[in-house]
């Protein structure tokens, strides 16, 4: 029976404490959404309409600015979509709905508003274009205008709370 020196040993010992530190339980790939804020409360609107499509604006803040965001305009936008049912954050092909995601709390730039992913659902560009700088913003987007619907004629209805930072050309 051979034995192994002290010296083997305890390099061994400290290449298993290495190892063992090192393999932590945090996925790389997880996404955390802990700087998500509150929905904004809807119930003190300054004021809402329901477009002839189905779209939902409730103004929540009036903006400030000169400028109202035009469909070419790059502008620089916070903004968090859910669920209007569960208010869970809506995470499309691995990407959450949010400026806020993985802690980040500046906001997104979106260099226009047809070139950008919001394009893909005509209810956020709808709702978008209007806005003024500082402005807030809650969407309500029937499933035709935003996720879609499946062959029954169901899908899930969108909320966006939306704030404009800045119009930046």
């Amino acid at each position: 029976m051979k034995f192994i020196s002290k010296s083997t040993f305890l390099v061994f010992l400290l290449i298993s404490a290495i190892s063992v530190s090192s393999c932590d339980d945090d996925n790389p790939y997880e996404i955390d959404l802990s700087a998500v804020p509150k929905p904004f409360d809807i119930s003190n609107a300054i004021s809402s309409d329901t477009t002839d499509d189905g779209l939902i604006i409730h103004i929540i803040e009036e903006g400030s600015g000169q400028y109202e965001v035009d469909i070419r305009d790059e502008i620089d936008l916070y903004y968090t979509g859910r669920y209007l049912e569960t208010m869970e954050v809506i995470v499309l092909s691995r990407s959450p709905q949010t400026s806020y995601i993985n802690g980040n709390t500046t906001p997104s730039n979106i260099p226009s508003i047809p070139n950008s992913r919001f394009a893909i659902f005509d209810g956020l560009v709808e709702g978008i274009v209007g806005m003024k700088e500082g402005e807030k913003r809650v969407l309500i987007i029937p499933p035709e205008l935003g996720l879609g619907v499946d062959e029954d004629g169901n899908g899930d209805t969108a909320r966006y709370d939306l704030e404009l930072d800045e119009i930046v050309l």
